[in-house]
């Protein structure tokens, strides 16, 4: 009977374990400086190339009243595993993250963070501890890794500006700069803004030009850049109909996507735009202003499942999330957060789940405990990002429930005789 017994019971814990349980819109704030502004979110790991917990990065406001880069790794269930500081005695900026490898095998993060006019590169290990920093020569806005066929990573690529002209440098995975490409236009001042891998060697680059001598309004266009051959291909020379461009990697092109005002909802009012272009750079399709959303601030777009989640702010200051389908139709709203005190700065997909970082804003010292400080917010609402078919699971859940009364019957039995 006591063998029985312990049979049920391992059966229960085997069965929970399979499911994995997180806090329902959990908020997870350090509280320990003035002002904390998470931006980054991205996969954490630990030894032998081992997935855990997130990565999430940004700026804070230290006792000097500096802003001070900030890395925090988190558990899966939201709590902290490390916090790295960037120790400075001036404003600093943390403009990019990514990871570094030893033998194709993640073992640290790569931090890239501007001061005035100053770029560094820091690395910090899987354990959040500083294990060098380097001054670059330029001023650089984002990095990037490419990788081959193989995932294995090859390269680095930072894009940004030097002496008023764009560049895009490449660095061995030693941090070596092995080669440099310069994008003067004649008469033109150029300035990058962002950049996205479209295949080996060829990436989708967003840049503002001005004229030098007449100083008329900047113009931003959309470039196809081949670094081999150093061609560039102009896809879009309009991009200043729309605000906060960006641009995103996806498995056979990129998309190019940001506020429209296009659409007129009411007055002041603008909806998202997102454009799908192939490898050759050619459009596929394009969703423009097709779902009525009051957009207020840039939107952030992430690609998962075969499906697009967008996260924008509405006029009224909610948060929503939505997705499309992989060809820009509509799907489903998943998530309204009418928390006016959320900025939402970036957020990470991974399952059913959610994850948000950003700030908590204030009006007044009374209506909040905090002042201003970030937060990172996991959502596990059964209605969430039901991407996959879940009828599996209710039948596993109906057949162990079913086994549990059948084994509790015999037990009551046996101790009757």
């Amino acid at each position: 009977m006591k063998r029985i017994r312990s049979i049920i019971i391992l059966f229960i814990v085997i069965f929970l374990s399979s499911f994995e349980v997180l806090a329902q819109d959990s908020v997870y704030s350090l509280n320990k400086y003035q002002k904390e502004s998470l931006d980054t979110i991205i996969k954490g790991y630990k030894e032998n190339n081992t997935q855990e917990g997130f990565i999430t990065a940004g700026t804070v406001l230290n006792k000097e009243k500096k802003n001070q880069a900030i890395m925090i790794k988190y558990s899966n269930s939201g709590e902290i595993i490390w916090i790295y500081t960037h120790p400075t005695t001036e404003d600093e900026e943390l403009t990019g993250v990514t990871y570094t490898y030893q033998n194709n095998q993640i073992d640290g993060y790569l931090l890239l963070i501007r001061k005035a006019e100053k770029t560094f590169l820091l690395k910090v290990d899987l354990k959040g501890i500083l294990c060098w920093e380097k001054e670059l020569d330029s001023y650089y806005k984002k990095i990037i890794i490419t990788k081959n066929d193989n995932k294995e990573p090859i390269n680095y690529i930072l894009i940004g500006n030097h002496e008023k002209t764009a560049i895009i440098d490449t660095y061995n995975l030693d941090l070596d700069r092995i080669d440099r490409k310069e994008y003067p236009k004649e008469d033109y001042e150029t300035t990058f803004n962002d950049i996205a891998i479209v295949q080996e060697n060829q990436f989708a680059i967003i840049l503002n030009k001005q004229n030098k001598e007449e100083k008329e309004e900047k113009e931003e266009v959309l470039w196809l850049v081949k670094l081999e051959t150093n061609e560039i291909i102009e896809l879009d020379n309009s991009l200043n109909k729309y605000l906060n461009s960006q641009v995103l990697s996806v498995e056979d092109g990129f998309i190019l996507y940001g506020i429209t005002n296009e659409v007129k909802l009411k007055k002041g009012e603008a909806s998202y735009y997102i454009i799908k272009y192939n490898k050759e750079g050619i459009i596929e399709w394009e969703s423009i202003g097709d779902i009525p959303i009051n957009i207020k601030e840039p939107i952030k777009i992430k690609n998962k499942n075969d499906q697009f989640f967008v996260l924008y702010e509405n006029a009224d200051n909610s948060k929503e999330v939505i997705v499309l389908n992989q060809d820009g139709t509509y799907s489903q709203k998943i998530k309204k957060i009418s928390n006016n005190y959320y900025t939402f700065n970036n957020f990470y997909v991974k399952g059913k789940n959610l994850y948000f970082v950003g700030e908590i804003h204030c009006a007044a010292e009374d209506d909040c405990i905090y002042d201003t400080s970030s937060l990172f917010l996991v959502s596990d609402e059964d209605k969430v990002i039901e991407v996959e078919d879940n009828t599996s699971t209710g039948i596993l859940i109906g057949i162990g429930l079913f086994i549990i009364v059948i084994v509790g019957i015999i037990i009551k039995k046996r101790s009757s005789h």
